[in-house]
């Protein structure tokens, strides 16, 4: 019974991880929606996929900004 248990905290787990991976293609927040799937799993997916990407200017993401293309002066 004990395999049982953890083969499925396992799996639950990696299936939150997956589910955050694609809110991030999405241009969602990872963290969210890793949060957001471990109780809903499968119907956190199927809302990913289904849910409209945001606009690469909407974001919610923390991702890091690109630097400036201008080279530093380090004089």
């Amino acid at each position: 019974m004990d395999n049982y248990w953890t083969i499925h905290v396992i799996s639950t787990i990696v299936w939150a991880v997956l589910n955050a991976y694609l809110a991030g293609r999405n241009n969602r927040s990872r963290p969210a929606w890793f949060v957001i799937s471990l109780p809903l799993g499968v119907i956190a997916t199927l809302l990913i996929v289904m849910l409209r990407p945001l606009p690469a200017g909407r974001s919610t993401t923390t991702a890091a900004r690109p630097r400036s293309s201008r080279p530093s002066d380090t004089t």
